[in-house]
């Protein structure tokens, strides 16, 4: 199937300031790109991209003071299947992982895990171990949010998440998820950094 994607973010900024944009396509399915996947800035401000500890492609600005505009619009294909279905998968213990994989295992400023780990004890450590513990991670945090635009928040931690029960972003239920399930090992951090001297003015 051929999926567009896209995104136009408004912003407004009261000083020079540096800012690492996380929007671009993983590297590993940059192969599927249709048609080119260009970061547009209005006005146009210099940018170039280097990637991440996590591999992710980073677009780096210095945004001037003002109001300015990010944008693309791309078609990318995709496959439409599934994600693999995996029950007999086996939990493998934090000794044994392999060192490239511990960052995921990290906090950050939007997963509080000091807050969710008491949480995730209660919820699911007396889950199978392995795949079903996974997907009762899975089905908690998409039963437990509600996705809603009107209740968007840039400040959301994946803490308040859960005690609004409400999210606006597929990260919000990531940030959430990793919250919960750090310590079961399987679900990916997302990380964010708070843009500090910026002002989020329009998203859709």
């Amino acid at each position: 199937m051929r999926i567009r994607a896209g995104y136009r973010l408004g912003f407004e900024t009261f000083g020079p300031t540096p800012v690492n944009f996380l929007l671009s396509v993983r590297p590993e399915r940059q192969r599927d790109l249709i048609t080119p996947e260009n970061i547009c800035f209005d006005p146009f401000i210099p940018a170039s991209q280097d990637a991440d500890a996590f591999g992710n492609v980073v677009t780096r600005i210095v945004a001037p003071a003002g109001r300015f505009n990010v944008s693309a619009d791309f078609l990318i294909a995709d496959s439409g299947r599934p994600d693999d279905y995996a029950p007999s998968a086996s939990e493998i213990p934090i000794d044994d992982l392999p060192s490239e994989v511990l960052p995921f295992l990290l906090g950050s400023r939007y997963c509080e895990i000091d807050k969710l780990s008491q949480l995730a004890w209660n919820l699911f450590g007396s889950s199978w171990r392995g795949w079903h513990r996974v997907q009762t991670v899975v089905d908690y945090v998409h039963n437990r949010l509600r996705f809603d635009y009107q209740q968007a928040n840039a400040t959301r931690s994946a803490a308040e998440a859960n005690m609004q029960q409400v999210g606006v972003s597929l990260s919000s239920r990531n940030r959430f998820g990793t919250g919960l399930a750090s310590r079961w090992r399987y679900i990916r951090s997302a990380f964010g950094q708070p843009i500090s001297n910026m002002r989020l003015r329009e998203f859709r």
